[in-house]
């Protein structure tokens, strides 16, 4: 059992800071980008997420980012975004490499996050494919559409991958081995929630076996990489924020927990914070194995924004409430997620604050009623 240091807060950043400078970004600017809102905070973990499925980093084995279009962008900020990697890249620069570095000169854990099955592709179809055009799209997608779930899942994502499929597991095992084996991350996260379908719809229970099996081994090659290195290469997994939701979705969390398949869990929303995280449930499961639970914050809360006072003012206000709550009913820190930050700004002063009872006790708050929704027309239907 590996038992991983205790955050406050773990910071989840999606990548945005390679798009926060014209190309060529250099090297600076993107360390810049990357630990601006960090710094002097209550942060001391960073789960940098690596992307979704495409390698950003000189690859023999996966395809790299922008490479199935020939570096032709469906838009400025693809191209921005891409292109400052590249070309980092071109110049011999790893920008892996100086986050990993620059985290530990200041005393922050850095994690590789992997989205295991993410689906930014906007709804398309599987007879989309052909003309789709997405920087993060794969030539192994449009050459498989057999291995995606199609019209077997919410329609929003229907470009999934489906891992009951043995080839799409190999495949997304291959993207974990090979980035944990390049780096010294001090640990890796299998993002399950981003996004959370899997499996086809109605079978994701019977068929959990199956999301497990990839759990197992990527524990698996973490265990002998940390075996070779002679110190423990910690494992996380984000899944869904009730015990139900991860039974309905395939995530067989008191297997994993048996047998020793992660050493942190968070429970995340799909695509938005859910306040009322089961966190009594969780640790209830994770306590008797040594092992954290950290509930975690999308980029907001669910709408409607009642009241008088600004937007602004009332996440704040409803953050610092949520947070003391997490904390009240036992979570062992808290993780935030999509919390594009700077330097200055509402979100960074609340870095210095929810990672703490002590730092909330006294500060305004608005405690609300909690509710959950399903969305059925519009964007992430």
């Amino acid at each position: 059992m590996n038992v991983p240091p205790t955050y406050q807060i773990i910071y989840n950043w999606d990548g945005a800071p390679h798009g926060y400078s014209p190309v060529p970004q250099t090297l600076e600017q993107f360390l810049d980008g990357v630990f601006a809102p960090l710094i002097d905070t209550q942060v001391d973990a960073l789960f940098w997420c690596i992307g979704e499925h495409t390698a950003r980093w000189q690859s023999e084995n996966l395809e790299q980012i922008g490479e199935v279009h020939g570096r032709r962008y469906e838009n400025a900020a693809a191209y921005i975004h891409s292109e400052n990697i590249l070309r980092m890249l071109e110049r011999g620069e790893d920008p892996h490499s100086a986050i990993i570095k620059r985290g530990h000169e200041l005393g922050i854990a850095v994690y590789a996050s992997l989205r295991m099955n993410d689906n930014h592709f906007n709804g398309a179809q599987l007879p989309d494919l052909d003309k789709l055009h997405h920087s993060e799209l794969t030539q192994l997608r449009k050459d498989h559409p057999e291995w995606l779930l199609g019209n077997h899942t919410s329609e929003w994502f229907a470009l999934s991958w489906d891992l009951s499929v043995p080839e799409v597991r190999k495949h997304r095992l291959d993207h974990v081995r090979e980035l944990c084996e390049n780096y010294a991350w001090d640990g890796i996260e299998l993002d399950w929630q981003r996004h959370g379908f899997h499996l086809p719809a109605d079978e994701a229970f019977r068929l959990r076996y199956t999301i497990t099996d990839l759990q197992r081994a990527a524990r698996q090659v973490t265990d002998k990489i940390g075996k070779k290195r002679g110190k423990p290469f910690y494992v996380a997994a984000r899944i869904a924020t009730s015990l139900e939701a991860c039974r309905h979705i395939g995530y067989d969390i008191e297997t994993w927990l048996k047998e020793d398949l992660v050493d942190l869990l968070i429970g995340g929303g799909n695509a938005a914070t859910d306040p009322a995280v089961e966190i009594k449930a969780f640790q209830k499961l994770c306590k008797p194995h040594g092992v954290f639970f950290f509930p975690g914050f999308d980029s907001g809360v669910p709408d409607p924004w009642v009241g008088p006072e600004s937007t602004d003012h009332k996440n704040r206000l409803r953050t610092r409430a949520i947070a003391l709550r997490h904390h009240c009913e036992g979570a062992d820190g808290i993780y935030v997620f999509n919390w594009h930050a700077g330097a200055k700004g509402p979100r960074r002063e609340m870095l210095c604050e929810v990672g703490q009872v002590s730092t909330l006790d006294q500060q305004d708050k608005i405690y609300a009623a909690t509710h959950r929704y399903l969305c059925y027309e519009g964007p992430w239907r």
